[in-house]
């Protein structure tokens, strides 16, 4: 596979160009992004000026929310239940259904999107969207009565729609049955319909969808209380902007299920992911017991869970989606992944799986196999078949940088101890929708887009794993504006209705031109092209990394600021070699946000110059990403004395190609 370059953007924000952005706006009044806004012409500026090569549609799915569309069978949902009007991307209500929202008709909305996923793929880029694995909205529902019959009926059988009785072998992954092909109307071929079977008497057990909270032992019992009242006042934006809240959801006054994070409580708290519901993979995350095929009892029997989270994964391969961002994949056991994932590839070999996954979260689950406990639910995942997972370590060591009290050579350590699989699997990204915008004020030490440039100069060099780049990255979208539930944090909303005023500049109506953007912008936009461009070639996507910090600590002419102890604060610098005949690469960024560093030397260590090869002749170094002046050293000096570059600007990453010329 091609190095992937993602781009991530939600249907929603990408094509809205409503200037109105009302705090609580409905749909009416603040507008919506569609699917037809992703034009082939927006779709071909990402390839040919970003150089993307995937696409992450993010939140397409139907999603509790607060637009009524009960002419085509979802009507608006328990406000008690919504974070932001427009829903939580992340509440699921149906697997097997686009969001209405997206659609320029809400009853042809599916046929909407397979006409987006064809546009895209007639120009050669791939298609991945969420998969939310973990949990699903509490007002998770489907409308395809003939399905749901289906659905019964195997139940009865002891089956999953759309299984036989032998697929409960996790050992023949590759015996999937052809999917049905699927109709281009409004409501899907299927109907999954999790918790209908489900012994409520129950908190836990493999049969069961949900985990069921039992009166007294899970801090009281009935009714569940919802915290969007407190001491009788609404707290709940959402409730208060739509005007009515009460505290309580209808579907779960008797009995009640556990929250998608966790909270086994009759009573969740804010913080808490009150609206949605955890799904049960046969793993008591209360106990740490397992009742699912492992190592230890690989005959047990497959959770229902599984059969029917495979069915989703089927459903969308089957309209054409290439590939799958799984949310939260650490809360979900490696097991499953590993049986899910063989048997998507089974029906797509080409499927491509990006975990966000997080090692410090106490809220992981670790695979059963001791060896892999051991190494950590990262390279879990990865041995189950993940492509990628998340890299948060050295993302958050590069922000503790401008945030303090990092210094670059920090980064060293971060890369260090990571599992070497990462190096080829970690997915580096300096924004993303849960993370605050590199502009957004106060954030990355206040200084705004230009500080992407050494950010994303550093990161996305490091590695062979793919990379993200987020809408609104490109040009500096700031995240300014208090929307409703989300927003005034520094991150771009995906709870409301809501447009990115300088993002919209790039739209221009559509023209997809960028016509209004400053200058500066253009610029940045530009340099991004550039980067992802750089990195695609042999030395990034298969050459190996050689750090060079640790070879300048004591370096004084290595970027030293006045009265520091020592040089390795500001500047990152690091070699790339690839195995063939391509050229290598020198990566030299200056992080100071208005340091110019004059005569940078950089020493290489004794693995970097064994890498490099002979010392003879002369080496060209020419930047391919910002526009440093090129440099003509002969090698034996730069071997002895290290590289001297005259004049490296503030925030610039200079990507050195070195060919040599005799």
């Amino acid at each position: 596979m091609e190095r992937p370059r993602i781009y991530q953007l939600l249907p929603r924000l990408f094509g809205n160009t409503n200037g109105t952005r009302k705090p609580n706006g409905t749909l009416a009044e603040n507008g919506c992004g569609k699917f037809a806004d992703i034009s082939a012409i927006a779709l071909r500026t990402l390839r040919d000026e970003l150089h993307i090569t995937h696409v992450w549609l993010t939140g397409i799915h139907a999603q509790a929310t607060a637009t009524d569309y009960a002419a085509i069978g979802k009507p608006a949902d328990d406000p008690d239940l919504l974070k932001g009007l427009a829903g939580s991307p992340y509440a699921i209500k149906d697997y097997a259904d686009v969001c209405p929202d997206y659609a320029t008709d809400p009853a042809r909305r599916m046929e909407e999107f397979r006409t987006l996923l064809e546009r895209a793929h007639a120009l050669g880029l791939r298609v991945i969207i969420d998969f939310v694995a973990n949990h699903v909205a509490r007002s998770h529902k489907g409308i395809n009565a003939e399905a749901q019959r289906e659905n019964e009926s195997s139940a009865e059988r002891g089956t999953d729609a759309g299984h036989d009785e032998s697929e409960n072998s996790p050992a023949s992954p590759e015996a999937v049955p052809p999917r049905a092909s699927h109709s281009s109307s409004a409501s899907s071929a299927f109907k999954i319909t999790f918790g209908e079977h489900d012994d409520r008497t129950k908190f836990f057990s493999p049969l069961n969808n949900f985990f069921w909270l039992q009166h007294d032992s899970h801090g009281g019992g009935p009714p569940l209380r919802l915290p969007t009242i407190v001491n009788g006042e609404c707290i709940s934006p959402t409730c208060r902007a739509l005007g009515t809240c009460d505290g309580f959801f209808s579907g779960e006054t008797g009995t009640a299920r556990a929250t998608g994070n966790n909270a086994a409580t009759w009573t969740p708290s804010l913080n808490d992911w009150y609206e949605t519901v955890k799904l049960n993979y046969g793993y008591d995350f209360t106990t740490g017991a397992r009742a699912f095929p492992h190592t230890e009892n690989p005959g047990a029997p497959l959770p229902d869970t599984w059969l029917k989270l495979d069915t989703v994964l089927g459903h969308w391969q089957s309209l054409g989606v290439d590939g799958f961002r799984c949310d939260m994949a650490h809360m979900v056991p490696p097991e499953f992944w590993a049986w899910a994932i063989a048997r998507a590839r089974a029906r797509q070999p080409q499927a491509c799986f990006f975990a966000e996954a997080y090692e410090n979260d106490p809220m992981k689950v670790d695979a059963a196999d001791p060896a892999l406990r051991e190494a950590g639910v990262m390279s879990a995942l990865l041995r189950a078949g993940f492509d990628a997972t998340y890299d948060d370590p050295a993302y958050k060591t590069l922000k503790r940088i401008y945030d303090g009290p990092a210094w670059a050579n920090d980064l060293d350590g971060t890369l260090a101890a990571q599992r070497p699989e990462l190096f080829s699997a970690a997915l580096r990204y300096a924004e993303n929708h849960d993370e605050v915008r590199l502009a957004a004020r106060g954030e990355w030490g206040g200084i705004g887009m230009e500080v992407g440039r050494a950010v994303c100069g550093v990161l996305f060099g490091i590695s062979r794993g793919p990379l993200l780049l987020y809408h609104g990255q490109e040009i500096g979208e700031p995240a300014e504006g208090v929307a409703g539930f989300g927003g005034g944090n520094g991150r771009t909303t995906i709870f409301d209705y809501w447009a990115m005023p300088e993002f919209a500049k790039w739209v221009n109506n559509h023209r997809y031109d960028g016509a209004p953007l400053s200058a500066q912008q253009r610029s940045l936009r530009e340099f991004y092209g550039r980067l992802l461009a750089a990195c695609a070639s042999p030395a990034f996507c298969e050459g190996q990394f050689f750090p060079l910090n640790g070879a300048n600590v004591w370096n004084s002419e290595f970027g030293r600021i006045e009265g520091e102890p020592a040089s390795g604060h500001w500047l990152y610098a690091y070699l790339r070699v690839p195995a063939t005949d391509d050229a290598p690469f020198l990566v030299v960024v200056n992080l100071h946000r208005s340091e110019t560093f004059r005569n940078v030397r950089v020493l290489l260590s004794d693995d970097a110059r064994a890498a490099l090869g002979n010392a003879r002749g002369t080496l060209r170094l020419e930047d391919r990403v910002s526009g440093v002046a090129p440099l003509r050293i002969a090698a034996d000096a730069t071997f002895a004395g290290g590289f001297v570059i005259p004049i490296l600007p503030p925030l610039t990453p200079a990507y050195f190609g070195i060919r040599r010329e005799s």
